[in-house]
This record gives C-alpha cells, structure tokens and sequence, in this order.
C-alpha cells in the first residue's frame, strides 16, 4: 500500500500573514494610545512614526477589525480543510464506532 503524502493546507498561509498583520496593528495601536496619554509626549512626537501615527489614529480600529474578519475566515477555511482531509483519509473499516471487547 502507497503512503499518500498529504500537500500543506492552502490556508496556512493566509492565516499565518493575517495573524502577524493583526498582532503588529494590535501592538502598535496599543503603543499608540498608551503614548497619546502623556500628554508631555504628545508634543515631542517625531516626525519619523507620524505617518503610522496618523494612520493608526485615522483608521486603526477599521483595519484591526478588517484583519480579524480575515483571520476568522482563513482560520475556519483552515480548520474546516484539515477536517475534510482527515475525514477522506479514514479507512473505511474505522468509521468512528469502536469495536466492543468480548465479555467473559
């Protein structure tokens, strides 16, 4: 018998480039807000994160709320894959029921 060699969930990788997106958005809107706090930071901003700064503060709850809905996507297209997948693979002698030993 062949040893099939399954190919890598399609999915991984979208959901791997979403979750690191999220994670960076997340951080950097929390580092955001925690600096906007101090309001003696506020004026000696520099002007080389402005531009993140400005985003972030423009449109930072839309893009964390866009890059969960992708992660929520591609993490059930993920999962809802492996679950096909180890569905086929399953011999059909096992189908989920388990044989009962013999009582004496």
């Amino acid at each position: 018998m062949a040893i099939q060699r399954q190919t890598t969930n399609p999915f991984y990788a979208p959901l791997l480039v979403a979750g690191i997106a999220f994670a960076v958005t997340a951080c950097a809107y929390g580092v955001m807000a925690v600096q906007e706090m101090d309001p003696g930071r506020a004026t000696a901003r520099s002007t080389a994160n402005t531009w993140l700064v400005d985003f972030l503060d423009k449109h930072g709850a839309t893009t964390m709320i866009a890059e969960l809905v992708v992660l929520a996507i591609a993490a059930s297209a993920a999962i809802g894959t492996d679950h096909l997948r180890a569905r086929r693979t399953k011999s059909p002698s096992t189908n989920g029921s388990a044989e009962e030993p013999e009582s004496r």
